[in-house]
């Protein structure tokens, strides 16, 4: 007898476990993260692999709209990327790119791009797109001069940045500084290293630098172009995940949430009761047989147990 009423609370308790585990399938296609790394420098998506890739010009991103991998990673980070058929990605901060992504980004700071910008410094979403590179010609039409590079710091200035193939990063291959109602060019791929900080940018603390002041008809189409300078907006496309903005929300518009429900329901509340039973009817002399209540309550606290172990492991 006693080893029948064994039987049945084991088998109770495998039944009430493959209730809870039975959640674990929502949460199925998320944990197969669409993005990996396969090691420190190697990023991988569908099997296209990219690259941790460090430039030696800083570069800043001319791109319009910005697509992203809401938590695409398996430890929940959101992947940016340049299109849906991305040859970049950038995460936390750092950028990987594919073999073509890479050539374009060094094709780019070798001064070989494929479309031309003049930005406001002072307003960096101010800007307007040039039918060529200018460089060519402020510094044709420019009287060359020396300059302290003291005296340009915080000056307007406007800067001339060109764009890789996909039209998404871009690097500053000079600017036009506003100094005593003269305009200057400084054209910066012809620098040497000593003329920028460690971070690659030009540096303002001490020595002189050659400048080319631009004629008045050069500054007249130069502010022509300033006064057709656009503000950019930017758009946050969602390629795939959960977006957590509509998560906090509402927890039932995801597999994740609906896991936590799950679990929540099945693996706590359904064996509360049973647990308050056992604990409850030992106490009772008309229900008698105190020690399988007592297995009763430690199954139904077994199986709380489990559920929450579960759940701290999947999420």
């Amino acid at each position: 007898m006693k080893m029948n009423q064994w039987r049945t609370l084991s088998f109770a308790l495998v039944c009430m476990l493959l209730i809870a585990v039975l959640s674990v399938p929502v949460l199925a296609d998320e944990e197969a993260s669409p993005w990996y790394f396969r090691d420190e420098e190697t990023l991988m998506h569908g099997g296209t692999e990219y690259t941790l890739y460090e430039p030696y010009s800083p570069l800043g991103q001319t791109g319009t709209v910005f697509y992203y991998y809401s938590q695409g990673l398996g430890d929940y980070r959101t992947v940016y990327v340049n299109s849906p058929d991305a040859v970049y990605a950038r995460v936390d901060g750092y950028l990987y790119a594919t073999a073509e992504g890479i050539r374009a980004l060094e094709r780019l700071q070798e001064g070989e791009a494929s479309q031309y910008f003049l930005y406001d410094a002072s307003a960096p979403s101010c800007r307007v797109k040039l039918e060529m590179d200018l460089s060519g010609g402020f510094m044709k039409n420019g009287e060359k001069v020396i300059l302290d590079v003291r005296d340009l710091e915080n000056k307007i200035r406007y800067s001339l940045r060109g764009a890789e193939t996909y039209g998404y990063y871009g690097c500053t291959y000079g600017e036009v500084y506003y100094l005593n109602g003269e305009y200057y060019y400084i054209h910066y791929l012809d620098l040497g290293n000593q003329y920028f900080d460690s971070d690659g940018y030009f540096s303002y603390r001490k020595g002189e630098v050659e400048a080319y002041r631009l004629s008045k008809n050069t500054v007249y189409k130069l502010l022509e172009l300033v006064s057709d300078m656009d503000f950019i907006s930017t758009e946050y496309v969602l390629l795939d995940g959960i977006d957590t903005d509509e998560l906090a929300g509402d927890i039932f518009n995801s597999e994740r949430g609906a896991f936590v429900v799950g679990m929540v329901v099945f693996g706590i509340l359904l064996p509360l009761p049973l647990l308050i039973v056992g604990l409850a009817f030992p106490r009772s002399h008309r229900k008698g047989y105190p020690k399988y209540w007592y297995i009763l309550a430690g199954v139904a606290a077994l199986w709380m147990a489990l559920s929450i172990l579960l759940m701290v492991i999947v999420l």
